[in-house]
């Protein structure tokens, strides 16, 4: 005879792993976007990474928004303009893509901001 905590346990791991994923996925997109608003890392450092598993499910937005100099409204647009969804991850991003971020964003040190 079954009791109800013999189903619990599978429940259970299963929710386990994916609040692990979610800290996991959190943590890399704060540590990425705080090491882009200090300087400590480039854009094109992220976007060749992209499609590792720690950043290939961080949205887009949330990086160029973190670039300095970058505003809500204008990384907003400039994502618009490129005709990349605010949501899409980057480990979805193909290479046209890449180029039409890095055309809008151009963040090199030697530029001196987003969006200029």
């Amino acid at each position: 005879m079954r009791t109800p905590g013999d189903q619990a346990a599978p429940v259970d791991a299963g929710r386990d792993r994916a609040v692990a994923w979610v800290r996991a996925l959190v943590s890399t997109r704060e540590e990425v976007c705080r090491a882009l608003s200090e300087g400590d890392l480039e854009l094109a450092e992220v976007l060749d990474d992209r499609a590792t598993p720690e950043l290939a499910e961080v949205h887009v937005l949330a990086i160029l928004e973190s670039l300095p100099g970058a505003s809500k409204v204008a990384t907003r647009r400039a994502l618009d303009a490129c005709g990349i969804a605010h949501r899409t991850r980057l480990g979805d991003l193909d290479e046209h893509g890449i180029r039409r971020i890095q055309a809008a964003f151009p963040t090199s040190r030697s530029t001196g901001g987003v969006g200029q």
